[in-house]
């Protein structure tokens, strides 16, 4: 995992874009539908396959066998705030999707 900055000119001293790779999970749950994320995100330890939204147990339908990256924006050095976004087909793509996004709600 690596972290960044949504301004990288910023002072800030903490990032607040965590980016990290993965394998691009899709799974069907029964309350959302189909919902695609980062494998990391949808293997839970005591449940088995669940849904990246909702959490409810699900059913694993495709799994890429390629790796992808993920981004998520974070309070300054911590804790995730939104949901993962992704796949990119690299770090580069995906950091530059989120600045793009930030600048779109200016």
């Amino acid at each position: 995992m690596t972290w960044h900055r949504i301004n990288p000119l910023a002072k800030a001293e903490l990032p607040d874009i965590e980016i990290w790779p993965d394998l691009h999970v899709t799974v069907k749950c029964r309350k959302c539908g189909i919902r695609t994320g980062p494998e990391g995100m949808i293997n839970d330890p005591d449940k088995g396959v669940v849904c990246p939204k909702c959490g409810k147990k699900a059913k694993m339908t495709q799994c890429s066998a390629e790796q992808a990256f993920f981004y998520w924006f974070c309070v300054p050095g911590c804790t995730p705030v939104s949901d993962p976004c992704g796949p990119y087909t690299s770090e580069t793509e995906a950091l530059d999707s989120a600045r793009a996004f930030v600048a779109d709600l200016d």
